[in-house]
């Protein structure tokens, strides 16, 4: 697993489970979670065995409860009389709840019943649905608490555990203290479904970026369920937005663990194997992003391999641009598109979309995604040098312990630490020389050449291409932009010579 980059120790995060208190379970009730979800797997193994009775006792109190896979389960069973008797009234009453609480399946079902049904039933269902209430249980997991100053930088509020990341000022620390429990009752208020799914969240972990930064999502690297947030979460002008956000990750985890079922998203498209995250906040277009984004990945599915690999290796592109809801302060990146190593991960490389799509076009947008791919692949690259140094470094102390370090093995051994420690070092902590040129450049200018190179393979004019001012220092670019232009200018004059001669163009 990718380790946290920034963010707590894995030791750090340990000592929350230590801490936590179990709730004493009602005889009978589904208390936490993990239950509820093992009991909807026994009821899908029942319904598997055809022991349709069996299910429904599993699901029925799920449903109750306020689980809307269980809903849909249930309307299902009422549905083709599994179990019990055929009600396809009662049918469309769980589907119908199910399809509230953002169940694919149940809203699926609730519109083929409202074509079986008369508008009269049908009404009356839709009026019990809305009516109705789940019946949670006094021992459901949920954040009120005690809160608990651990240290500095870790608070406990009930349930969970809150880290602040050592890089973020103590101020900071503060601040986020100070508002995350209004953060998690505005979370647990968003929708219907959040006092089900938030338990989901084991602890909170805040870390580095700039005010203008919107991020939450899960650690892939750490134990038990840590999910992110970046500092810039915590200066809008209300926490409704960043509550929303948490509710919706949690939604997320709860439905991807939950066999069969999926979770009616709002913020989520995808284009094949890449998840397009809209924005939360109500003033940024999002179907501007996601048609734009759409035709920008078509376009790198006609790419040479050579090319398309730098947007293949991405696997979520969130639209973050400014909104008025941001508090304003500091300087603003005007950067379309940057790729963010920090929270990336194997399996999970991010791009952040900064630009506001009215500003841009899908050619505007590939040829953001392959140069903000580019960093991806050097990502991956520094990653899988770091994960090899250990064994170079092992084998060559095998060698040099048998008093063959001067052999040729030992020798290109060396080589190849030496190379790879050096990618590593200049990709995580690059210098600045005395000349004031940073040791990223050799990095930014891969990404300047596929720039153009995509540009060219797209047939783009030499002016699509969006000023850079790494060109001055990319000799290859340079190069590769002057015979591109040159090689446009040579075409405009050679059709315009044919124009001139052709038939179709003489006088009559």
């Amino acid at each position: 697993m990718a380790k946290l980059r920034p963010g707590p120790t894995a030791a750090a995060v340990f000592v929350y489970f230590a801490l936590l208190t179990p709730t004493a379970p009602h005889a009978g009730a589904v208390c936490d979670l993990a239950s509820l979800l093992a009991e909807y797997k026994t009821g899908l193994n029942r319904h598997r065995d055809k022991d349709y009775v069996g299910a429904l006792a599993r699901w029925r109190p799920l449903a109750e409860q306020g689980f809307p896979p269980a809903q849909s389960r249930l309307a299902w069973l009422h549905g083709k009389g599994l179990g019990v008797k055929a009600d396809i009234k009662e049918s469309a009453f769980w589907a119908l709840i199910a399809a509230r609480g953002e169940d694919a399946s149940g809203r699926l079902m609730a519109s083929r019943l409202r074509k079986n049904l008369t508008q009269a039933d049908f009404a009356k269902a839709e009026r019990r649905a809305r009516s109705w209430r789940p019946l949670m249980p006094d021992c459901w997991e949920n954040h009120k608490g005690k809160s608990e100053r651990l240290d500095k930088r870790r608070l406990r509020l009930g349930k969970y555990l809150i880290i602040v990341n050592k890089q973020l000022p103590d101020e900071v620390a503060e601040l986020v203290f100070n508002k995350m429990r209004q953060v998690l009752a505005t979370a647990g208020g968003t929708h219907p479904l959040a006092p089900l799914v938030l338990p989901a969240i084991d602890a909170f972990v805040i870390v580095p970026s700039d005010r203008y930064d919107r991020y939450v999502g899960w650690w892939t690297g750490g134990p038990g369920n840590v999910l992110l947030l970046s500092r810039g979460n915590f200066f809008d002008d209300r926490l409704t937005f960043v509550g929303r956000m948490i509710f919706l990750e949690a939604a997320r985890w709860v439905f991807a663990n939950t066999p069969g079922s999926r979770f009616i998203d709002p913020l989520v498209a995808t284009h094949k194997n890449k998840k397009l995250y809209g924005t939360v906040y109500p003033d940024i277009d999002n179907e501007l992003f996601y048609k734009n984004l759409k035709q920008a990945l078509q376009m790198a599915e006609k790419l040479p391999p050579e090319l398309g690999k730098y947007v293949e290796i991405i696997d979520e592109i969130r639209y973050i641009p400014p909104s008025k809801h941001f508090a304003k302060g500091g300087t603003l990146d005007a950067t379309i598109a940057y790729y963010n190593k920090v929270l990336s991960s194997e399996g999970r490389r991010i791009i952040f979309i900064r630009r506001e799509m009215r500003w841009s076009s899908p050619l505007d947008v590939l040829i953001n995604l392959v140069h903000e791919g580019t960093h991806a692949v050097q990502d991956q690259k520094a990653e899988r040098f770091e994960a090899a140094l250990p064994g170079l470094r092992e084998a060559l102390r095998r060698i040099d312990a048998n008093g063959k370090g001067r052999t040729s093995k030992a020798k290109a051994l060396q080589r190849q630490i030496k190379e790879k420690s050096g990618y590593v070092r200049r990709w995580k902590k690059p210098k600045i020389s005395d000349h004031g040129i940073s040791e990223t450049i050799p990095f930014e200018c891969q990404a300047v050449v596929n720039e153009i190179r995509t540009a060219r393979a797209v047939e783009a004019p030499p002016s699509s291409l969006p000023a850079s001012g790494y060109l001055a220092l990319c000799d290859d670019a340079k190069t590769l932009l002057v015979r591109w232009k040159d090689e446009s200018l040579l075409g405009k004059t050679n059709r315009k010579r044919k124009n001139i001669t052709s038939p179709s163009s003489s006088p009559r």
